[in-house]
């Protein structure tokens, strides 16, 4: 799976978190995750929302456009309740609110993703 998180320490917890699920791939920019992309496949993406670089919805938009299949399910990471609205109008995605036990639930929903 690729996660994608710029903040170093919630990168890091989810990174551990999520390395008990499988192979995990940590890009703390879209440019790297779009480099990332470009040389192999995921099965389910983990997405901030809110990046230094841009917008994790620009990412998957750009991964979907790139992949003939489309991107793979996504779960958006965020700490801001209003991306739930925005991203869960989009196909196979689901949401995570960064509260306290947020890694239970981000374990939860990338095992109903895969």
């Amino acid at each position: 799976m690729l996660l994608v998180e710029d903040d170093s320490a919630h990168g890091k917890l989810m990174f551990g978190a999520l390395g008990q699920l499988g192979r995990v791939a940590w890009a703390r920019t879209l440019a790297e995750a779009e480099e990332l992309v470009s040389n192999e496949r995921f099965d389910v993406f983990v997405l901030d929302q809110h990046l230094a670089d841009g917008l994790g919805t620009q990412f998957r938009e750009w991964a979907c456009e790139r992949a003939a299949g489309g991107a793979p399910p996504t779960v958006f990471v965020s700490s801001d309740d209003q991306v739930a609205a925005q991203t869960c109008e989009l196909a196979a995605t689901r949401f995570v609110s960064k509260s306290p036990g947020y890694l239970e639930n981000l374990l939860g929903e990338v095992r109903a993703l895969t």
